[in-house]
């Protein structure tokens, strides 16, 4: 059976904007309970699973948002590319074929529309 997988990426756009990127991520999906609240979320999904990805900020006026989804490594594990639908990121978990069950990506974010920051969290297909 197919699941819905929120994600909650929050930045402190303070410190981001300041030197390293910040972020915090939190899932879920109750197959995720390792790793949760740091920058490196790894998520467990299954075939047909969909994907949401929601931001903000720890200091909310500073509206950070995700501009583009990259993948760094293990290729396309989505049914088409990520989309952004009313400001929410999402994608459905395709077939993958064997060997190649985890996807890094990563996210390009902007803060108050300006500069270009992002960080590579992991996916894997179960």
């Amino acid at each position: 059976m197919a699941n819905n997988i929120n994600v909650l990426i929050v930045i402190d756009t303070e410190a981001t904007q300041a030197g390293p990127t910040t972020v915090y991520m939190v899932d879920d999906n109750p197959r995720d309970q390792q790793g949760q609240g740091g920058n490196e979320l790894t998520i467990n999904a299954s075939v047909n699973d969909m994907i949401f990805w929601r931001v903000t900020g720890i200091i909310p006026e500073t509206n950070p948002e995700l501009t583009q989804f990259v993948f760094t490594s293990g290729g396309n594990i989505f049914q088409g590319a990520p989309s952004v639908v009313n400001g929410v990121w999402q994608a459905q978990v395709a077939p993958v074929p064997p060997g190649t069950p985890q996807a890094v990506y990563h996210f390009n974010f902007t803060i108050n529309g300006r500069g270009s920051y992002n960080w590579d969290p992991f996916i894997n297909v179960t």
